[in-house]
């Protein structure tokens, strides 16, 4: 049993501690906002913040992450403190993100740039 806070809220999961951490939020947890792409880390699909920093979740096992605040981006909601200051740049404001993948790691890299 691994536990884990996702988006703020605490979780105990029942899983292989091996299992990627994609297949623990889209399946186990249900938050399909994280998607699968590659599986080689290589297009940031499945891209999530662990304790602020940005992994990729198709190879960060869940026993890496237990005990650690992981941010998808159905925690970069409108109303949340995460999402509030990119509201003021530009590229959200006019952008019409025809894909999902790079509509949501670009809200995540660009939160995660504006951590630094």
């Amino acid at each position: 049993m691994e536990h884990l806070k996702v988006n703020g809220i605490e979780y105990e999961i029942n899983a292989d501690p091996n299992m990627p951490l994609l297949w623990v939020i889209r399946d186990i947890l249900g938050l399909t906002g994280t998607k699968f792409g590659c599986g080689a880390t290589q297009c940031g699909a499945c891209t999530i913040h662990l304790n602020g920093e940005a992994v990729r979740s198709c190879i960060t096992k869940l026993s890496r992450a237990a005990g650690q605040e992981v941010v998808t981006i159905e925690g970069l909601s409108i109303n949340s403190d995460h999402l509030a200051p990119l509201k003021n740049y530009k590229m959200f404001q006019v952008a019409n993100f025809h894909c999902y993948f790079v509509g949501d790691l670009s809200c995540l890299a660009t939160r995660r740039l504006q951590n630094r």
